[in-house]
């Protein structure tokens, strides 16, 4: 299975900024409206109703964004050209949380994982059919730990 470099960067760079952005407006926003209350100075009530709300914008935006930013970080400098290929055994497969949707080949969206082949942990975004115990050979990105493909190894069955 082959994954373009494209789908990343747009997902986990421009998508990433695009929630920052919003997360940060929202805030300011936030900050603004309670702050112009008619006048009248801030009473405990105001206060608590502040750091509640920013709170939970604050906490939505780390789910959204980070899981997704930590990665695509290194795509501002990580380009395709730099990937890597390895061979080794899948020992686990989990899923990732935020918001990062993906097209696989156009069919559907599909939601990344994590991959820990021989124990290193990888970022891919559709793990497809493969499982626990699987010798693959895949192409990944050093600094982000993305796989750009990945496929059963020659000498597996």
């Amino acid at each position: 299975m082959n994954f373009p470099y494209s789908q990343y960067y747009r997902v986990l760079t421009i998508g990433s900024l695009f929630y920052l952005i919003f997360f940060l407006l929202f805030i300011l926003f936030l900050m603004i409206s309670s702050f112009q209350k008619n006048g009248q100075a801030a009473t405990p009530k105001h206060v608590i109703k502040f750091l509640i709300s920013h709170i939970l914008v604050i906490s939505f935006a780390i789910f959204m964004v980070v899981p997704s930013f930590k990665h695509g970080i290194y795509l501002f400098s990580e380009k395709e050209s730099d990937a890597l290929v390895n061979s080794g055994t899948i020992t686990d497969i989990t899923a990732t949380y935020g918001n990062n949707k993906f097209n696989y080949e156009n069919k559907h969206s599909t939601h990344s994982y994590y991959v820990y082949i021989d124990g290193d942990k990888y970022y891919i975004m559709y793990i497809g059919d493969f499982n626990i115990g699987d010798e693959v050979e895949f192409e990944y990105l050093p600094k982000s730990k993305i796989i750009l493909s990945i496929d059963y190894a020659e000498d597996s069955p």
